[in-house]
């Protein structure tokens, strides 16, 4: 249920100049797949304090000022309280962008860009 809800708003925001500036920026620079080398620890609980606050980032760049009213229709349609919705956001959040950083190095390399 998290993921349409983060994969809607960063469509939307990749839509105007802007938002789609800001998102190549963010996987050029910071989001380059790196995370996605832990995934079985993160999805375990292994979550540290810098990637929560890197989803608590991409959260306030994407949900904006939707951002509780996302967290409480998830909590409502999951049953999940809306302490424990953030938290899985706070994680979701940067392994999506990770996985959209490993498809741009895909598209980077298969093209030649950065040989």
């Amino acid at each position: 249920m998290a993921m349409p809800i983060l994969l809607g708003a960063m469509k939307r925001n990749a839509s105007s100049d802007d938002g789609a500036t800001n998102l190549m920026n963010a996987l050029n620079n910071k989001h380059d797949c790196s995370i996605l080398d832990n995934l079985s620890g993160l999805l375990g609980g292994e979550v540290n304090e810098d990637v929560k606050q890197d989803g608590l980032g991409i959260l306030g760049h994407v949900l904006g000022g939707s951002q509780n009213n996302a967290v409480q229709a998830l909590s409502k349609k999951s049953g999940l309280d809306t302490n424990s919705v953030m938290q899985i956001l706070q994680v979701a959040a940067p392994i999506l962008l990770g996985y959209f950083g490993k498809q741009e190095q895909s598209v980077n390399s298969e093209s030649g860009i950065g040989d």
